[in-house]
């Protein structure tokens, strides 16, 4: 909940998945961790993995190649 409100709690600890920081990862145990992302002012929650499994969320995911518009063929 402390996520959510923004608030500060005991224990929570927010810090960006790196190489790419595309997302956020908070610690809920001593082993898990929730993976999210913020945008404006929404929070969207991606996954529940535990420590080890991180790293699979360290990229970005690649974005689905655009077609042009009809207008500009």
């Amino acid at each position: 909940m402390a996520l959510i409100k923004g608030t500060d709690a005991p224990g929570l600890n927010v810090k960006p998945i790196l190489p790419d920081k595309h997302y956020l990862e908070a610690r809920i145990s001593s082993g898990d961790r929730i993976v999210f992302r913020q945008e404006r002012c929404a929070i969207f929650f991606i996954d529940v993995i535990s420590h080890d499994d991180i790293g699979r969320y360290g990229r970005q995911p690649r974005q689905a190649r655009r077609q042009p518009s009809r207008s500009q063929r």
